[in-house]
């Protein structure tokens, strides 16, 4: 199999199904089991250190493995003191192979919108899956 289902928990507890046919759109071949080489031919995205990954609220069609570097995980709420005042909770700090956006791609009662901001603490290279590879 892939780096996908060696190395990041969240596709451990997928289908060996789907990861074989996530593996096969992707066209994904990282860390075969015994290998050193490195091979990608999917869509790999880099953030910049404070660049946001995904806001709150936006429509999802897409999560991201995150590869290399660290994000923070925030969720902001209104106040209700006014007009534009709001808090934020830091949820997590994720680094790599973890993945990140999945709810708006796997819970089919969501909507579809992001449930978090997702902030580059670092540089971050990330391999990008949509919806429609899911």
């Amino acid at each position: 199999m892939c780096y996908l289902k060696y190395r990041v928990p969240f596709f451990r507890a997928q289908s060996r199904e789907l990861v074989a046919t996530l593996i096969e759109k992707l066209e994904c071949k990282l860390f075969e089991k015994g290998e050193s080489r490195k091979y990608l031919r999917a869509s790999v995205l880099t953030f910049f250190a404070l660049r946001a990954v995904m806001d709150q609220g936006d429509i999802g069609d897409s999560m991201f493995v995150i590869y290399s570097g660290e994000c923070g995980v925030y969720v902001f709420r209104n106040t209700g003191k006014g007009q534009g005042d709001t808090s934020h909770s830091a949820v997590a700090i994720l680094g790599p192979n973890t993945v990140v956006g999945e709810t708006a791609v796997t819970d089919r009662l969501n909507s579809g919108r992001r449930t978090a901001t997702v902030l580059a603490h670092s540089a971050v290279v990330t391999l990008k899956i949509t919806k429609a590879d899911y």
